[in-house]
């Protein structure tokens, strides 16, 4: 019928409640890291981007947020912060004090792999209330360091929750941004197989067609509409975020961080990620733990 064709750019608008049951069906939450640091001027974490969300609350020192592709921010004494994954940033005290952070590494995905934050956009700084809940949470994260117990477990699973809703709380997301969440679930079984099979170096464009039931031409097409990019650039960056993730939050030698990405030769993997990031993953993981980003560990 005439004009009755509805195209993905006209995608409608979800209703909340829908959109709350998407996002709870398929909501992953991982924590990466978290703890206290005692920051004494002059302190600064040197540019860095981090592969998972960078979130703090600074106590006793007022802050500057530099950014290489936006204006730096002003992070007052008891604001908090969320800094999206991949975000280059460096942070400096502005102040000749010792002052306190409070800091957790955490990612919030649906469909397996994909982003909530990149697409809800949360503020970058919190004040106020929303600062304070966030701080005292990220207290409560570093109290229960190291996890050595199943009640542990299940009480910082909570409390990366309630990070999540108050992120949640302090965003009025577009509703372009929320519609994008219906696109992307017409591919969520090719996601969710990429995710699962990271690892698999034969994993290619007739599993992820044939799990979402469609031809490989059609699923291209579809699967680009959806997300932005081709399905095995797509698996590409996958695999790479997934190996930074491991190289700051593990300690995984490099040859067993390649192979659960997906490449099968470690030398191979090293030239990828060197052409990627300008330093080998060894040295990645070193930068990594002088800037904050990656704890202290044996040497890979």
């Amino acid at each position: 019928m005439a004009g009755a064709t509805t195209t993905m750019s006209q995608t409608p608008v979800p209703e909340s409640g829908v959109l709350a049951r998407l996002i709870d069906r398929t909501l992953r939450c991982e924590l990466f890291d978290c703890d206290a640091t005692v920051c004494t001027h002059p302190y600064s974490t040197g540019w860095r981007t981090a592969p998972f969300m960078v979130c703090a609350q600074g106590v006793g020192v007022d802050s500057r947020i530099e950014f290489s592709e936006r204006p730096a921010l002003l992070l007052r004494d008891g604001e908090a912060f969320a800094i999206p994954a991949g975000v280059p940033h460096c942070i400096t005290m502005l102040a000749p004090v010792t002052a306190m952070s409070y800091w957790s590494h955490l990612q919030f995905t649906v469909f397996s792999c994909v982003d909530l934050l990149e697409i809800l956009a949360p503020p970058i700084i919190l004040s106020g209330a929303p600062a304070v809940a966030l701080g005292s949470l990220n207290r409560e994260l570093a109290r229960l360091k190291p996890v050595n117990t199943l009640s542990a477990t299940v009480q910082r699973r909570i409390l990366t929750l309630q990070l999540l809703a108050i992120l949640i709380d302090a965003t009025t997301p577009s509703p372009h941004r929320l519609a994008r969440l219906f696109e992307i679930q017409r591919v969520a079984p090719a996601l969710q197989l990429i995710e699962r099979q990271l690892q698999d170096s034969a994993l290619g464009i007739a599993s992820l067609g044939a799990v979402s039931r469609l031809s490989a031409s059609r699923f291209r097409a579809v699967f680009r509409a959806a997300v932005g990019t081709s399905p095995l650039d797509y698996l590409q960056s996958r695999r790479m975020r997934r190996a930074e993730q491991l190289l700051l939050g593990g300690d995984e030698r490099v040859k067993a961080v390649a192979a659960l990405c997906g490449w099968n030769d470690e030398f191979h993997f090293s030239r990828i990620f060197k052409r990627a990031h300008g330093m080998s993953p060894t040295a990645y993981r070193e930068a990594g733990r002088r800037s904050g980003l990656a704890p202290a560990g044996p040497q890979p």
